[in-house]
Order: structure tokens, then C-alpha cells, then sequence
């Protein structure tokens, strides 16, 4: 299947997503009447608003050209829906993602059709295989992870007061149980580690969207506060605009890039949170940056990587070379950046680091005493 079909049938599903997700909604209930009077209240209106989700994702995974995007969101669904509802919520979800894929086969033009309906269809099949429980990864068998278990726990009782002096003890050298750590060493084996907790905790439903919210803030200050502690080089020469792509709400890690790259030495431009592609290259061309450094959570987020790397594409003879980085590429995913046409990916911070250097035709020291 060519590109352009792909693209095209994304765009569509987009665009059309409200009246393929009614249609849906309509099928689901015929199939299974159940998933009508096990939702209530507003049964309908939240079937519509998850399977519209879905079709986000479809439709981002179409105009990538990576099926695993679609794929690897139905696996995540499957333990969400598991934690909140129970194994009989698989089965409607199975019903829902089958009713889909019969409604954009029967409404698209049959090329697109036929194409993302292939895709529903082959995330059905993995969901015998997908678990329905996803274990922590958070270990406290070593000293880094013992330090993130008492951050987060101090965090889920309430108290960031706590949690910081736990992170800046570590971070002055005063933590008997650490040899003092580099703030390098802090962000990616303790307050990296904690939000992916916090992320695993939310799919589980062990965790409210309140406490996931002001674990989040706690942890953005406490990036704020380790500013000081990071060993800086001389300026390089170099200018980076980082931030995150528009509508990616989440900037925690590339805000700890750009941190680590104005210690080694960058002229850093920080954006923040979901910026539109027309300020990505404005910014780019106003501080005459070398590198853009843009980050995405979600799949969903990779159409508008690629309209700010069209948008940064523009600027001038020399445009600034692209680096791209977040969960959106995370897992089976990786290989999905190229589909954005970036010029490379950073899957961690050292390797932010490293790439940085690498495109702008510098060497990195990859973080070391930062």
C-alpha cells in the first residue's frame, strides 16, 4: 500500500472521526447489548469519546506509516480497561475495535478502506497475547532506586516538601546511603523512573488523575531546583530551541535535555509545553538556532512532528537541523521517527546528548559530569 493511501485514509479518519465513532457506537450496541447497561450513566457519549481515542490513534499510525502505533495503544487499552472494568471489558473492547474496523471498511473509499480496517483487525489478533496487568518497573534493590521508591512515596503522601530534600540531599552529597550523584545520574535513575511509574499507576487505575497531576508539578520543580547543580562548560557556540510539540501538555523530559545541554555548554531557547509548528520555525529563525530539539507523548502527536519539521524545513538556506525524542517513539514504536522526516532521535537523555552533538557536527562528552 502506498504512502499517499496511507496518508490519505488518515486523514480522513481524522477528519471524520465524530460520525465513523457515532457509527461505531451504533454497531457496538447492536452486537453487544450488554456494553449499553454495563456503561451507564452516558454510556453512549463514553464509548463515543474512547473510540474516537482509537481512531486518534489509527489515524496517526496511517499518516506515520506504522501500524505498531495503532497496535501498541489497543494492548495499552486492553490492561486499562482490564484495571477499571474487569475481564468482561475486554470482550467489548474486542466488539468495539471489530464494529470499527466493518464501519471504515464499509464507509471509506475501499483502498483506505480495506487498509485500516487490516490494521483494527490485526490489533484483534494481539489482544489474546497483550497481558492485562503491567508490573512495576520500579526496583528499590539498588541505591538510585530505593532514593525514587522514597520520592514517589513521598509524593503519593502528599508531601513535596519531603520529596525534594530527599532529591537535593542526593544531589548535595549528603545522602548517606549514595555516592553524590550527577544530576544526569538523578534525572535518569530517579525522577524519570518515578514518572514512568506514575504513568504505569494511571493505566492500572492505581492512581487518580489529581495525584498524577501534582506528582508531575512536584517533579517540575524539583528540576527547577537541581538548575543550580549541574556542572556547566563553556558556551559552545551552538543554540537549541527545545520544547514540546503542539498539543503534547507533557515537558518534564525535554525540559531536563535542554537543561543538560545549556550545562554542556548550548545556548538553550526553552519553549515549554505544545507549541504550534509556526512558532517552532519562528523561534528557530529569530535565535538562529543550529538544532531543534521537539518532543511527543503520543502517538497521536507524530502528524504534528511532522508539520513543525515541514515548518523548520522553510527557514531560510540553512534551515536548523531536527532532533526528536518522547514516548510517542517509545517500544516497538522506535523506528517511527524517520516517518517524520527529523534528521535524527534521542531514545534517553545521553543519547539526546550525543545526537545533539552529532548533527551539528560537534563531540559530546554524552553528559559526563553534569
Amino acid at each position: 500500500m502506498s504512502t499517499s493511501t496511507n496518508a490519505f485514509a488518515g486523514q480522513l479518519i481524522a477528519t471524520g472521526a465524530p460520525a465513523f465513532a457515532a457509527l461505531t457506537v451504533e454497531a457496538l450496541f447492536e452486537r453487544r447489548p450488554s456494553c449499553r447497561g454495563r456503561y451507564q450513566p452516558n454510556a453512549e457519549a463514553n464509548w463515543k469519546r474512547n473510540i474516537e481515542s482509537r481512531l486518534a490513534d489509527l489515524a496517526a499510525a496511517l499518516i506515520a506509516g506504522h501500524d505498531t502505533l495503532f497496535i501498541d495503544q489497543v494492548e495499552w487499552a486492553k490492561a486499562a480497561f482490564a484495571a477499571r472494568a474487569g475481564d468482561d471489558s475486554i470482550h467489548d473492547l474486542r466488539e468495539s475495535l471489530i464494529a470499527m474496523a466493518d464501519v471504515l471498511e464499509r464507509e471509506l473509499p475501499s483502498a483506505q478502506g480495506s487498509r485500516s480496517s487490516a490494521i483494527v483487525r490485526r490489533a484483534i489478533d494481539r489482544l489474546d497475547s497483550a497481558p492485562e496487568y503491567v508490573p512495576s518497573r520500579l526496583h528499590a534493590d539498588t541505591p538510585h532506586g530505593r532514593l525514587a521508591a522514597k520520592y514517589l512515596l513521598s509524593i503519593l503522601e502528599g508531601d513535596r516538601h519531603a520529596a525534594a530534600e530527599l532529591v537535593l540531599s542526593a544531589a548535595r552529597g549528603t545522602d548517606p546511603d549514595l555516592v553524590r550523584p550527577s544530576v544526569l545520574e538523578i534525572f535518569e535513575s530517579v525522577l524519570l523512573p518515578v514518572q514512568h511509574e506514575l504513568g504505569r499507576m494511571w493505566q492500572m487505575n492505581e492512581t487518580s488523575v489529581g495525584e498524577e497531576h501534582f506528582a508531575t508539578s512536584t517533579t517540575q520543580m524539583v528540576v527547577s531546583l537541581l538548575y543550580p547543580f549541574h556542572q556547566r562548560k563553556p558556551r559552545n557556540g551552538f543554540t537549541v530551541v527545545a520544547g514540546s510539540v503542539d498539543g503534547n501538555a507533557h515537558e518534564i523530559g525535554v525540559r531536563m535535555l535542554a537543561d543538560l545541554l545549556e550545562a554542556d555548554g548550548w545556548r538553550v531557547i526553552f519553549l515549554g509545553a505544545s507549541v504550534p509548528a509556526e512558532d517552532w520555525a519562528q523561534a528557530a529563525h529569530d535565535f538562529g538556532a543550529n538544532l531543534i530539539a521537539v518532543s511527543a507523548s503520543l502517538a497521536t502527536q507524530i502528524p504534528d512532528i511532522i508539520r513543525t519539521v515541514r515548518a523548520a524545513r522553510g527557514i531560510g538556506k540553512a534551515p536548523p537541523r531536527i532532533l526528536v525524542g518522547g514516548a510517542a517513539f517509545a517500544g516497538g514504536n522506535r523506528d517511527s521517527w524517520r516517518s517524520t522526516g527529523a534528521d535524527g532521535f534521542a531514545h534517553d537523555l545521553r543519547s539526546g546528548l550525543s545526537e545533539a552533538a552529532r548533527l551539528v557536527g560537534m563531540r559530546s562528552s554524552a553528559g559526563q559530569g553534569t
